[in-house]
């Protein structure tokens, strides 16, 4: 089974509490960083969304399928977006596209 699958099963078996990476780490048995990169793409896609409190002082995250029983101020809904975050995203889309750089690298000049 895909690992993403895998974590989206256990969210969706732990109902409206959500889980942990600590939480699933025993489960899963994988390190802190493959399952907290598993869970932010998660998030960054829509499947899962993460709540405002913390438990442990984890983040918590949530199967969409409960979303709806959530208040809006207690979901974060979407990842925020830096400006360094979206600077280097255009860069690697521009390398990828085999674009010229230069203005690309200016811009993430401005802001650092």
């Amino acid at each position: 089974m895909e690992f993403e699958q895998q974590v989206l099963n256990h969210l969706l078996k732990a109902n409206k509490e959500g889980m942990t990476w600590k939480e699933l780490q025993p489960i899963v048995q994988k390190h802190h960083g493959h399952i907290s990169g598993t869970l932010s793409g998660l998030h960054d896609n829509g499947k899962v969304f993460r709540l405002t409190t913390k438990r442990k002082n984890c983040q918590v995250y949530v199967h969409w399928r409960y979303r709806s029983e959530f208040p809006e101020k207690l979901r974060i809904d979407k990842v925020r977006k830096t400006k360094a975050y979206q600077v280097l995203f255009d860069i690697v889309q521009a390398y990828d596209a085999g674009k010229d750089l230069s203005p690309y690298i200016i811009k993430a000049k401005e802001v650092l």
